[in-house]
């Protein structure tokens, strides 16, 4: 018996990072046109709005927590924080915890954002926070 996972399985869990980086990409691409077309910055409850989005996309549930991988934006994850959504950013941890009304508030703006339908977070057990090179 080989000491290493099934390579289907690691396949499979690339891929689903490679769409949720796309995911990311697209909505950061939206965010600098429309900065360009309205000259200035996108507003910041935009930007957290976005951020919370893709956090419940990629959200999991980890002993009774949802957590998130913690790939975004510092500042942005810094401003989460403060409003009381996501635990301490700064943390060694990969990821961060939603708390309550981070859960609900991401989910919220996950419907409205990309019109994804309410899920439950998945297990943790096959994925692997994305490289932050």
């Amino acid at each position: 018996m080989w000491p290493y996972p099934d390579s289907t399985r690691i396949l499979a869990v690339v891929r689903g990072l490679n769409r949720l980086e796309l995911v990311g990409e697209t909505v950061r691409h939206a965010l600098d046109a429309l900065s360009t077309m309205s000259g200035a910055g996108p507003e910041p409850a935009s930007v957290d709005e976005a951020v919370l989005a893709l956090l419940w996309l990629n959200a999991f549930e980890d002993h009774g927590q949802s957590r998130a991988w913690k790939t975004f934006d510092r500042a942005a994850m810094e401003l989460l924080h403060g409003r009381g959504l996501i635990s301490d950013p700064k943390s060694d941890a990969k990821s961060v915890a939603l708390t309550d009304e981070g859960r609900r508030v991401a989910e919220q703006a996950s419907q409205k954002m990309f019109g994804s339908t309410p899920r439950e977070p998945s297990a943790p057990s096959t994925r692997t926070p994305p490289s932050s090179e």
